[in-house]
């Protein structure tokens, strides 16, 4: 138990160890804001972007469209594919049944 005690002290005198009090801090950032003139630099950028560039809606869609466009292709060169095998399969058919 004594450990426990030891380590909370040592953390309480952690977090209370401040350079400023509440009262301090909250004068300086009201001096800070008034040398200055506000607090636009602190501004988020994110709040003049239009929304589906916030919710990277731009890129989504181009990915789902790459997406698709791959899927796509996929497709249609496996369907040729196994068009072009069935038609080699028939030519092998026939000439084995023209050489018996």
């Amino acid at each position: 138990m004594a450990i426990y005690k030891e380590n909370v002290k040592e953390i309480a005198d952690l977090i209370l160890d401040q350079e400023m009090t509440g009262l301090e801090k909250a004068v300086w950032w009201t001096e800070y804001v008034l040398r200055h003139r506000g607090t636009d630099h602190f501004r988020d950028p994110s709040v003049d972007l239009p929304l589906y560039q916030y919710y990277l809606l731009d890129v989504i869609c181009f990915v789902l469209t790459a997406l698709l466009f791959t899927i796509y292709i996929l497709y249609k060169t496996i369907t040729l594919l196994w068009k072009t095998i069935k038609w080699l399969f028939k030519i092998g058919v026939r000439k084995k049944i023209k050489t018996s």
